[in-house]
């Protein structure tokens, strides 16, 4: 049995509705080596599976997923969503109804359901369920079914008598598909098939089943006023947050920096408002679920099904881990965000006119807490990724610039590199491991240039060994190719935050492909924000222990 199916329970398997698959919490070197485990979860029979997209101003989207390939970076604000076709069984219980002439009784319907437009399942009903657990079952589909149906069952047992129901069958199971089919009124549900209906003497069992359905359907309605309540408190932020960027970009008192440095202050502000949305959403969504789990459970032990109780709360225990591990990734990007909203007040405050850029850069908000905000990766989140990992192996490869180049600066409370426009840029590194080179320039500019492999030196060519020094420009970057094609390894600018990179790998982590525009005359190819997707989702799906990389990260004045 394949671990999703595991997950999924083989109880359970058929009488789940929808569900959820939310690998964000893993972090982005992780998820991605549950590829294989993605496509079992696509690939089970009889679902159709989406993924779903959440933005800022919450507003959402769906789109159908056949493989992994459809999917791309699956983050904190993306989620894939599953709904089963196949035919369903359903119970749905009406407790202490009244007849005709005022006996009490119970009334059990059977009947096979099918879900015939996922689609817009997910949007009129599944995406509400998610608000409370992360699946929907049997249980959930017969609460809403039977609500939906509730006044008009009602009334038409007020007209019949008990005798009547049970001896002489005066409704048939067709006058019940034919009415069903109607007062369902749901038009991604079909009704294949009725089943039986059963007429009994009322009974403690089936009123307290009636008593737990009706708790979840307050649960449900409770759980979602609350997250309605965190949204109306987040679009306020965001009008604050609107509001003081206009008031800025009006304020003409106030030097250019200044303003921007402000603006960049009233953004992290409100980036922190988001964080403390979604950390409130998932703490109002795990306590629903941890208490629908329990009303359920008790359902499954008054119908004398314990080994699916108890499967049900172990699951819940298993999605409340989950949460928590969530709930620290929150806290984390509020600290990390609190760090650079103090950074820039600082910055402000000392009248530094690279404000801007230390809030950017040197305030470092992690890959992690980037994903949470849905910021675009791009050459930032590159570098943010590629110096995490930098720093877990800081002896993997050493990089050094030339002293006499390199100089030290004061920015707040920080002290950085400094180098000066149309100074050299050369440096040496050392790695403990033999493999492919691979020497990213990420500029000011925001673009990140391939300087190695290049048009002089090819991809099998480009291979350290470990414990050797390596020159820049040098082996890997011939200086004289650079000296007859007239070309300096200088800083050019602007002014800002820049890195060299050196990534060594088992592999080769470029193709001849990313060669072609590498010329004599200009042997550097600039990487186009796809080819960094592409890279970034390379390296995520190698062996940690297949590659290592080396950062140098200075201020360039």
């Amino acid at each position: 049995m394949s671990e999703v199916m595991k997950d999924f329970g083989v109880n359970l398997a058929s009488q789940v509705v929808f569900r959820l698959f939310d690998m964000a919490a893993n972090g982005f070197f992780k998820k991605w080596r549950q590829a294989k485990t993605t496509q079992e979860f696509i690939d089970l029979p009889e679902t159709e599976t989406y993924l779903c997209s959440r933005f800022v101003d919450g507003e959402s989207q769906m789109t159908r997923v056949f493989s992994v390939k459809d999917i791309g970076d699956l983050g904190v604000n993306n989620f894939l969503a599953q709904v089963n076709t196949m035919p369903l069984d359903i119970e749905i219980l009406y407790a202490g109804l009244t007849g005709k002439e005022g006996v009490s009784f119970d009334l059990t319907i059977s009947a096979t359901v099918k879900i015939k437009d996922a689609r817009k399942f997910l949007t009129e009903r599944g995406l509400n369920w998610s608000t409370s657990a992360n699946s929907a079952d049997i249980t959930v589909l017969e609460t809403l079914l039977a609500s939906q149906c509730k006044q008009q069952i009602t009334d038409e047992m007020h007209t019949l008598s008990y005798d009547a129901l049970t001896q002489q069958e005066a409704l048939p199971l067709k006058w019940w598909e034919s009415k069903l089919a109607n007062w369902f009124s749901l038009d991604w549900l079909e009704l294949v098939e009725m089943e039986t209906v059963q007429y009994a003497s009322a009974t403690a069992d089936k009123a307290k089943e009636i008593k737990e359905r009706q708790k979840i359907s307050d649960l449900e309605l409770e759980s979602q006023q609350q997250m309605h309540q965190i949204e109306i408190q987040r679009k306020q932020g965001q009008q604050d947050y609107e509001e003081a960027m206009k008031q800025l970009e009006a304020n003409s008192t106030i030097s250019e920096q200044q303003r921007q440095a402000e603006l960049e202050q009233a953004r992290l502000g409100y980036e922190k408002t988001i964080i403390q949305a979604k950390e409130e959403i998932e703490t109002v969504k795990s306590q629903a679920q941890k208490k629908r789990a329990e009303l359920e459970a008790e359902i499954d032990r008054i119908r004398s099904r314990d080994d699916l109780a108890a499967q049900r709360l172990k699951q819940a225990e298993e999605s409340e881990h989950r949460t928590q591990e969530m709930l620290k990734l929150y806290d984390t990007a509020k600290s990390e965000l609190d760090s650079s909203i103090h950074l820039i007040k600082d910055a402000i405050h000392e009248g530094l006119s690279d404000a801007k850029r230390v809030s950017e850069y040197a305030g470092g908000l992690s890959s992690g807490t980037m994903e949470l905000l849905g910021r675009s990766r791009g050459a930032v989140y590159l570098s943010r990724v590629l110096k995490e990992k930098a720093s877990a192996a800081s002896e993997a490869i050493l990089m050094k610039m030339k002293k006499l180049e390199i100089g030290v600066r004061d920015i707040g409370t920080k002290k950085v590199d400094e180098l000066k426009i149309n100074s050299s840029l050369q440096f040496d590194f050392i790695t403990e491991q033999s493999g492919y080179a691979t020497i990213f320039n990420i500029g000011t500019s925001g673009k990140v240039w391939l300087q190695s492999p290049n048009t002089y030196v090819g991809i099998e060519n480009a291979k350290v060994d470990s414990g050797k020094k390596y020159r820049i420009p040098g082996q890997m970057l011939p200086s004289d190719e650079l000296a007859r094609n007239g070309i300096g390894y200088i800083e050019v600018g602007p002014p800002g935050w820049e890195e060299l990179v050196v990534i060594v790998s088992d592999k080769p982590l470029v193709t001849e492909k990313d060669l072609f525009k590498s010329t004599s005359g200009n042997p550097f190819v600039e990487v186009s924000q796809d080819r960094i997707d592409e890279m970034l989702e390379l390296l995520s799906s190698l062996d940690e222990k297949s590659w290592n990389v080396g950062v140098l990260s200075f201020l360039v004045e």
